[in-house]
């Protein structure tokens, strides 16, 4: 069964088309809490239904290969949307283009009644239209071939944002089409002309990163170690940061750790990690994932 959220942008950046889950679907991991900037349906983060997101988290990676559509001009719009998926390295994941994997999400460059029977027709430009969020391929007009150069990689990156990040659209709080006042590629009209800069950074902060950890301490057994307990639903591993005192400030450990949390909820790192504590340095922890690690400043001090 498919429900459908059309959103028209002023310069036609995206239909999407949403199958939700059915009664047939297996059962899901416990929901987040939802977030406005993420597509929700009936109270849970549509997140929660993408296995691709999932994936991203745990391992960083996106793949994607580029599909030419016969008989479009295909190659109009490649370079555009070349660019524009090597921005999203800022957020810590891995954008890899891989035109020979079968596996990887196809992103086609389409035309005319080709691009229509997915997407819907004019003013669409793209859209996510094959199955999202189970499945993730974009479908992009090569009529963007006609825009700005810094509005092509607005719009790749505007579908890019909606399969990686399951991100909603940018419109007015109240609800309407209109252009927000944010410039943000999510956002519809004018404003979405630029690249990925901090609005987007802060954007992927709320949506796939984690918070500060509130519960972390030192133990001992045989050799000192940190610990830490509560961790967020959208964290996959523990990274452990360290101050020496020596004037060059906090700086990564060297460890970086799977979360495996105890009965307890909490999960400690030590020697046996690769962790040996240096009495008198500052030890900091932080949870993270590998989609989200580079934007992510949310390390506490271990007391």
């Amino acid at each position: 069964m498919k429900f459908i959220l059309a959103f028209l942008l002023s310069f036609a950046i995206g239909l999407l088309l949403i199958r939700l889950a059915s009664a047939a679907d297996p059962p899901l991991a416990p929901s987040t809490a939802p977030n406005p900037e993420v597509f929700h349906y009936q109270g849970r983060n549509l997140q929660d239904y993408s296995a691709d997101n999932k994936a991203l988290k745990q391992t960083g990676q996106w793949k994607w290969r580029f599909v030419s559509v016969p008989g479009c001009n295909s190659e109009s719009i490649r370079p555009a949307i070349v660019a524009a998926f090597a921005q999203s390295s800022r957020y810590g994941m891995t954008i890899t283009q891989a035109d020979g994997d079968p596996t990887a999400h196809a992103v086609y460059a389409s035309c005319g009644s080709a691009f229509a029977a997915v997407c819907g027709g004019p003013p669409v430009i793209g859209c996510l239209g094959r199955g999202f969020p189970y499945n993730n391929d974009i479908d992009i007009s090569t009529d963007m071939a006609a825009y700005f150069d810094v509005s092509q990689r607005a719009i790749a990156n505007h579908e890019l944002h909606h399969a990686t990040g399951v991100w909603a659209e940018g419109y007015r709080t109240d609800g309407s089409f209109g252009a927000s006042n944010d410039a943000s590629i999510m956002n519809t009209g004018p404003l979405s002309r630029h690249d990925l800069g901090p609005v987007e950074d802060a954007r992927w902060w709320r949506t796939m990163a984690s918070p500060e950890l509130k519960v972390l301490g030192y133990g001992f057994n045989g050799a000192w170690y940190v610990f830490a307990c509560g961790f967020d639903a959208n964290a996959t591993r523990l990274s452990v940061l360290v101050d020496l005192k020596d004037g060059q400030g906090i700086r990564w450990a060297g460890v970086v750790k799977p979360l495996q949390a105890d009965a307890n909820g909490c999960m400690g790192v030590g020697a046996a990690e690769g962790l040996n504590i240096v009495i008198g340095a500052e030890y900091f922890v932080k949870q993270e994932n590998a989609a989200s690690w580079r934007i992510a400043f949310n390390e506490a001090r271990v007391p």
